[in-house]
């Protein structure tokens, strides 16, 4: 099975070959062999058949709802197993720093393992970045001048690299920065988060992006002077300058991307469009 980032799983049976996407929530759950759980869902009391699909934010609390779910294609079937080889590299050569350098090498600032899809490279930080506690930086990581990175956030670059986080960002606890293989994370000056984020590549950002508690990021490209609200998710689109997701929105397509209203003044103009 693969657990992304940030899910949480309780009480529950998960079989083989399943997977639970970002920030997801299961509780009182029997996953079946195969099912695959989408990002955001909050799925309870309730037995999810075999290669079944939940859809992203979907929420499933009864067993006539799961019953009801589609089934996954060939390519989430496909995505599972890249994953799962990715992560079996990781695993072992994970076990291979650590043997050969001890516990300073899989803790705090390090370089990510060598793979057939990493290099092994250590983290840059510009000057007068601050780490707070149980902070992870690992592999080739960019981190601006006058940063912070709060506490128990990890900004991992051993699959796909390099991240970059540009000057004077506020990242606060419990974010998560990660990318796919053969995909990269760069994010422009004036990041501002609140806490437990997941910003996953691949994904371009520009300058002065401000995100709430609980939000999703994942491939896409946000402009300049963005703000994301509090549990929303962002998957798959273009966002333009200035423009403000509201709260608890799931935009999954660009015609939702493109209906979002601009209310931030991008620096430089005349005014907004």
């Amino acid at each position: 099975m693969s657990i992304a980032h940030q899910a949480t799983i309780r009480n529950s049976r998960i079989g083989r070959f399943t997977f639970v996407g970002f920030r997801a929530f299961l509780d009182n759950v029997v996953l079946e062999e195969g099912a695959f759980v989408l990002h955001g869902a909050v799925v309870r009391n309730v037995r999810v058949g075999r290669n079944r699909l939940v859809p992203v934010g979907a929420v499933i609390s009864t067993q006539e709802q799961a019953d009801a779910l589609a089934l996954k294609s060939a390519k989430e079937s496909q995505f599972q197993l890249d994953v799962l080889g990715v992560n079996t590299e990781l695993a072992s050569e994970y076990a291979a720093l650590y043997r050969a350098g001890g516990f300073d090498m899989v803790t705090k600032v390090s370089p990510s393992p060598r793979t057939s899809f990493n290099p092994g490279l250590w983290p840059t930080l510009g000057a007068n970045v601050h780490l707070l506690e149980f902070a992870r930086v690992v592999g080739d990581v960019r981190i601006g001048a006058n940063s912070v990175t709060g506490r128990r956030t990890s900004i991992r670059a051993d699959e796909g690299t390099p991240i970059e986080i540009g000057a004077n960002a506020v990242i606060r606890d419990r974010v998560t920065f990660h990318a796919l293989k053969g995909t990269s994370i760069r994010v422009g000056d004036g990041l501002k988060t609140e806490s437990n984020i997941v910003f996953h590549g691949p994904l371009t950002v520009g300058d002065r992006l401000t995100v709430g508690d609980d939000a999703i990021i994942y491939n896409s490209r946000i402009g300049n002077d963005v703000t994301v609200g509090t549990g929303s998710m962002v998957l798959g689109v273009t966002v333009r300058d200035g423009v403000t997701v509201p709260d608890g929105v799931i935009v999954q397509t660009q015609a939702a991307a493109d209906a979002l209203t601009v209310t931030r003044r991008p620096a430089g103009s005349a005014g907004t469009r």
